[in-house]
């Protein structure tokens, strides 16, 4: 006599596989976009810390070649444009007048974030998606310069 043995899994066992699949990949889908967003930030962190090296470096130059007070074209970053408040750090790339120098606003970060970055990410002062980051000007205490992205 033989027996005839089936090649397969039962619908009970299927079923449980299946429930277990669904189970664990409602735990780990939270846990990718949890991710996604950590890199976002990461990025954007990076993005801030690359901003902050590039206005340090203007603002060395400014300190290595002598210079005080407001100055427009400081030479050596973007097209030798990029223009210093009175502490030596970027504010703008336009300025045809040094008293402009004393201010900040959304579009001259977004002005100095593309003067002092080599292939920077696109950037916007308003609120469309189609940019990587959008700028917003933030003034700080002894420096007169943030971007906040």
């Amino acid at each position: 006599m033989r027996v005839n043995k089936a090649g397969g899994f039962t619908l009970i066992e299927s079923v449980v596989v299946i429930v277990l699949l669904g189970t664990i990949a409602a735990k780990a889908l939270p846990q990718f976009v949890n991710v996604t967003d950590a890199a976002h930030h990461a990025n954007a962190a990076a993005m801030a810390g690359a901003v902050r090296s590039a206005a340090t470096l203007v603002k060395a130059t400014y300190v290595v070649k002598g210079r005080a007070g407001v100055q427009n074209n400081v030479n050596g970053f973007g097209s030798n444009n990029v223009d210093v408040n009175a502490f030596g750090y970027p504010v703008d790339t336009t300025s045809t007048n040094p008293t402009n120098n004393a201010t900040i606003n959304a579009n001259k970060c977004l002005r100095v974030w593309n003067g002092v970055l080599d292939n920077a990410p696109t950037i916007t002062t308003g609120t469309s998606t189609a940019f990587d980051y959008r700028a917003q000007a933030v003034t700080v205490a002894g420096t007169g310069l943030s971007l906040h992205l």
